[in-house]
């Protein structure tokens, strides 16, 4: 009678195929990369399957077939074996250790001869370019092609393109000052959408007038900061940044002038309703409801509070005293 569990006449175990079912591999047997052949499938281990694979030079090993699919595991050793022994490469060898780039035309530049490896390990070529020039270059740049030349092909680049653009370098030796820095925020905020507060700036139309557009022009009108809490604001908000438009501002002046601040114009001077307050030494709420209560500013800049003062207190007498009208002396 056969057993229950294994469905074969006399209860003879039957072989697990790993290539069907639900968890089955791929096949690889005879499929071959670089210098590795698969025999046959040994086991898994955890995600991995571990397969017999044959080497070019006879040797058979297992090994992870993500291993030798992926490249990673290009021989059972014997590469690296024949380069370390300097013997000729074999025709499924395409590693990095084993190329060789001498002679070969690469961009402008020539590897002549294998230098020392760096610090990293990474090999090295001694190349002549073109121009004449002669340098050190990795392996791995050249065999990308992302290393083209000594330097010269760059330096034509950037001279080509600043020819084209009209954008000439011009060497001043200020870069990184922090006028440097303040003018280069300048012309980001009203030139390069992509800029933080450009909606504020280039989005409405202030601009940078031509001749700021030089980086000597704007220190010699501007001048360098008086501190480093000095940063440039415009006089004029709704006009762009040019001479007689701008000056150095602290912080609190630039608060000052923002947009949406209102301005009072009294006596022959227009300043923000914070600047009167300081100067009248009546609270910046107060002025206000004075003046939305239709106050005339002569009224709400000059009378002295004395609500909630007890009549004849040290406050009220004081109070008083500088609201009254000055007599000269007796």
């Amino acid at each position: 009678m056969a057993d229950a569990h294994d469905g074969t006449p006399g209860g003879a175990p039957q072989a697990h195929d790993p290539f069907s079912g639900r968890y089955a591999i791929r096949d690889i047997r005879g499929q071959a990369w670089n210098a590795m052949t698969a025999v046959e499938f040994r086991r898994r281990e955890g995600k991995h399957s571990i397969w017999l694979f044959r080497c070019l030079c006879g040797t058979e090993t297992e090994k992870p077939a993500a291993a030798v699919i992926g490249g990673n595991t290009k021989s059972c050793g014997c590469l690296k074996s024949r380069a370390r022994r300097g013997l000729p490469r074999l025709a499924c060898d395409r590693s990095p250790e084993m190329e060789s780039l001498l002679g070969q035309q690469i961009g402008r530049l020539v590897p002549e001869s294998e230098a020392e490896r760096n610090e990293r390990g990474e090999r090295m070529w001694n190349c002549r370019c073109e121009c004449g020039g002669r340098g050190v270059f990795p392996h791995k740049g050249l065999r990308a092609g992302t290393t083209r030349s000594c330097g010269c092909l760059h330096r034509e680049t950037s001279a080509r393109v600043a020819r084209e653009t009209g954008h000439l370098r011009r060497k001043h030796g200020r870069s990184g000052t922090p006028e440097w820095i303040c003018w280069q925020g300048m012309l980001a905020r009203c030139g390069n959408p992509k800029a933080k507060g450009y909606a504020r700036y280039g989005g409405r139309g202030i601009r940078v007038c031509e001749r700021w557009l030089s980086f000597e022009a704007f220190l010699a009108d501007m001048g360098e900061k008086p501190s480093p809490a000095h940063s440039i604001g415009r006089i004029d908000n709704d006009k762009g940044y040019e001479p007689g438009n701008c000056r150095w501002e602290t912080a609190e002046e630039q608060a000052r002038n923002r947009r949406g601040m209102r301005m009072i114009a009294w006596r022959g001077e227009t300043l923000c309703l914070t600047a009167w307050a300081e100067r009248t030494g009546i609270a910046v709420c107060r002025i206000w409801r004075r003046i939305e209560s239709g106050w005339p500013l002569d009224r709400a800049l000059a009378e002295k509070p004395t609500r909630g003062l007890r009549p004849g207190s040290r406050r009220w007498l004081k109070a008083e005293a500088a609201s009254a009208p000055s007599r000269p002396p007796s």
